[in-house]
């Protein structure tokens, strides 16, 4: 009995965690599309930005969607097609997600910091022509 409740209050939290994380992004794609509306161009970085929170509600929808399979329609995954195919479509979002997130780190992290090596000093004048 105490495994169902346990259990219940994971999915809940799952789900809350979840329709936050999608608010969240929503409102980031929201005010990055009302810029560009506004001003008829993007920097490369709300670009970034903007690619990023589109894909991170895609995953967060993702998670919500395959653990409602899991709960109520577990055969699915006993398929040997849809089962694989809907971990590998999870694993494609998720490193979509990450190299998402990498390229906005690598491009900030070149725009703020000062070093003066040359090959450095070749990516910041590169990349910050793209990033303003």
């Amino acid at each position: 009995m105490l495994e169902f409740y346990l259990q219940y209050l994971i999915i809940v939290l799952l789900y809350a965690k979840c329709t936050a994380g999608i608010l969240v992004n929503a409102f980031i794609v929201a005010t990055s599309f009302q810029k560009w509306k506004t001003l008829k161009t993007l920097q490369t970085c709300d670009k970034i930005l903007s690619c990023l929170a589109i894909s991170r509600c895609v995953l967060l929808f993702n998670a919500m969607l395959l653990e409602l399979l899991l709960i109520y329609f577990y055969q699915l995954f006993q398929n040997p097609v849809l089962g694989p195919a809907m971990m590998v479509g999870t694993m494609l979002m998720n490193n979509t997600n990450l190299w998402l997130t990498t390229i906005l780190c690598v491009f900030i992290c070149v725009k703020i910091t000062n070093f003066n090596h040359k090959l450095f000093i070749f990516l910041k004048t590169r990349i910050s022509s793209l990033v303003h």
